[in-house]
């Protein structure tokens, strides 16, 4: 269970709040009390348990607290360490039992293939790593979302409508399994919808002051922000007539943006630096999304490298509300070698800000 002191009062009000989302509206703490029984041989007094929602203090044996991990485990789809801690995002993701990734794709009808990022296939790597050395029981799928662009403003609705007819698309409802997108919204168009339902902001919305409420976003030229409008992106206007502006309109480089903190990354230099991000979330249905994208496709796999950073836990969020947003933000060192194909090659990393959570915009 992990849980190896007793509940403070702060976790016991958690406590009441999922065994009141069990109760639904009869509240009924007898069959309550009688079905905790039943699934777990161990008898918990239905006053007792009618204190813990009401919000009174109560004192429960180790064997009782044994008893409700495992019903509550049967019954929602956290355990009771969940309740009384914030608990690791990879560990969260792997408590799901079924993980399903969403990893960005280009099609290529000419030849009939699909091809994957070199760098996203690392990044997959990278968490299916993580996801054994938690759980090598966890069931994991992945869906190839398929790059689909607006051919103009005149035609996004219809746009609209076709994704939301794709497969990767409904694995983002709320009954559906835990996910992870991997990939920038350059790349995956599933980290866009997912980043967007997470922040509470509608996807591909090219809105400046949107932008700026938001903690983090990704500067491209304006003929990237044209070709497919993202929430988390702005333009060199946004930078004024700095010489980071300059170089990002002239693509001589990018730029990722922390708060009011701006860092920049130089294209086509033997050295640079990438940026990435991490962010998740418990969404109210009790499946974990986690999005892993970067300012380019070494900024992806960069960040897939801190999954298990110090503090990157999730709390378990009001009763039938998300939880917040649990993001940080990651710094890379690239360089170039002497090989075919794309001769980036990350080498080094650090967290260069959060983890910070990060309430939804009303």
């Amino acid at each position: 269970m992990g849980i190896d002191k007793p509940p403070t009062p702060d976790s016991l009000r958690r406590l009441g709040t999922v065994l009141l989302n069990v109760l639904g509206d009869k509240k009924n703490f007898y069959a309550l009390q009688e079905d905790i029984k039943r699934l777990t041989r161990v008898s918990i007094d239905r006053r007792a348990l009618q204190d813990i929602v009401e919000g009174n203090d109560r004192r429960f044996s180790f064997e009782q607290l044994e008893a409700l991990d495992r019903y509550i485990g049967s019954r929602q789809r956290f355990r009771l360490a969940d309740v009384f801690e914030s608990t690791a995002v990879m560990r969260a993701l792997v408590a799901q039992n079924h993980v399903r990734v969403l990893i960005g794709s280009q099609p290529r009808s000419d030849v009939k293939r699909t091809d994957l990022s070199r760098w996203d296939a690392l990044a997959m790597h990278d968490l299916f790593r993580h996801i054994n050395r938690v759980s090598g029981k966890v069931l994991v799928d992945f869906e190839d979302v398929m790059f689909l662009g607006p051919e103009n403003a005149t035609k996004a609705e219809a746009w609209r409508r076709t994704i939301e007819q794709t497969d990767w698309y409904r694995s983002l409802a709320e009954d559906g399994p835990s996910v992870v997108s991997l990939g920038s919204q350059r790349a995956c168009l599933a980290s866009e919808v997912a980043l967007s339902k997470m922040f509470g902001v509608v996807p591909f919305a090219k809105s400046h002051s949107v932008a700026q409420k938001l903690p983090f976003c990704f500067i491209w030229p304006s003929d990237q922000q044209n070709r497919l409008p993202s929430a988390f992106s702005r333009g060199p206007e946004s930078l004024g007539k700095s010489t980071v502006a300059k170089l990002v309109r002239e693509n001589k480089a990018w730029a990722f943006q922390v708060h009011n903190d701006v860092y920049r990354s130089n294209r086509f230099v033997e050295q640079s630096k990438t940026y990435g991000i991490l962010a998740a979330q418990r969404r109210r249905g009790g499946s974990i999304w986690l999005v892993v994208a970067g300012l380019n496709g070494p900024g992806t796999y960069a960040a897939s490298t801190h999954l298990n950073s110090p503090g990157f836990s999730l709390p378990l969020g009001d009763h039938g509300k998300d939880s917040p947003v649990v993001w940080i933000a990651v710094e890379a060192d690239v360089e170039l070698r002497q090989r075919a194909g794309d001769d980036r090659e990350v080498v080094g990393s650090r967290v260069i800000a959060g983890p910070e959570q990060w309430n939804p915009i009303p």
